[in-house]
C-alpha cells in the first residue's frame, strides 16, 4: 500500500499554488526594481508611502467599527475582550468573503529605505484569527490591544476613533532583499523630444 502524506479526497480539488509562499518567482524582483528605477529617473523623488525601516511593521488594514457592525454605543463600558472578539470577527468574515471568490489570498509587504535604494519584500498568508488565542486591554493612549495568550505578544491595536484596526506582524529573516542603482535624472528637454513633443499638443481652450 502506497503511504500519502496528505490523505486523498473525493470532494475537494487540489489545486497548488503559483509559488511557494514567501518565495517569489525569479522575475518578480527584477520587475520591481524596474519600476522603480523608472520612479527614480523620471520623478527623482523618492516618494512612496510611509517612510518606515523596521523589523516589525504595523500593517493597517483598515476599519472595522462595532458600532456599525454589531450596533454597539458605548464602547468603553464594553468587556475588552468581547469588543476585541467583534473587532476580529469583523476582519474574518472579510477574509472569508475574499476567499469565496480566490483559491489563495496572501498579504505582500514592500519595505523600503528613504531613498529607495534598498527595498524588503515578504508575504505571508491572510488567514482568519481564531478569538480565543487572544486577550485584549486598554492602553494609556485609549485604544484596544490584542495579545497572544501563549507568547505574550502583542499582535493587535484597534483605535475607537476611526475604528482602524492594525495587525502587527514581524519581519522574516529571509525575506527579499533587494539592491536598486540609483539612476541619472531624466532631463526635460530631452524626454519631451524623446516623445515627440511639439506646440500641437497644447490647445488653448479659453483665453482671456
Amino acid at each position: 500500500m502506497v503511504k500519502r502524506d496528505t490523505p486523498r479526497l473525493r470532494t475537494v480539488n487540489k489545486v497548488l499554488p503559483p509559488y511557494e509562499l514567501n518565495r517569489f518567482p525569479f522575475d518578480f524582483a527584477y520587475k520591481l526594481g524596474r519600476e522603480l528605477v523608472y520612479l527614480l529617473a523620471t520623478k527623482g523623488v523618492p516618494s512612496l508611502e510611509g517612510k518606515e525601516w523596521e523589523k516589525t511593521v504595523r500593517l493597517i488594514s483598515g476599519r472595522n467599527s462595532p458600532v456599525y457592525s454589531f450596533g454597539e454605543t458605548k464602547i468603553t463600558e464594553v468587556n475588552p475582550n468581547n469588543l476585541g472578539g467583534q473587532v476580529l470577527s469583523i476582519w474574518n468574515e472579510r477574509v472569508s468573503a475574499v476567499r469565496k471568490h480566490y483559491k489563495f489570498v496572501s498579504t505582500v509587504v514592500l519595505l523600503k529605505s528613504n531613498t529607495l535604494e534598498e527595498l524588503a519584500v515578504f508575504e505571508f498568508d491572510t488567514i482568519r484569527y481564531d478569538q480565543e488565542l487572544y486577550y485584549w486591554q486598554w492602553n494609556n493612549r485609549k485604544n484596544l490591544e490584542g495579545y497572544n495568550k501563549n507568547l505574550q505578544e502583542h499582535c493587535f491595536t484597534w483605535q475607537p476613533h476611526g475604528s482602524q484596526f492594525t495587525i502587527i506582524e514581524k519581519v522574516p529573516n529571509d525575506c527579499l532583499l533587494i539592491e536598486i542603482k540609483k539612476p541619472p535624472s531624466i532631463d526635460k528637454d530631452q524626454l519631451l523630444s524623446a516623445i515627440g513633443f511639439d506646440k500641437s499638443w497644447i490647445k488653448i481652450v479659453r483665453k482671456k
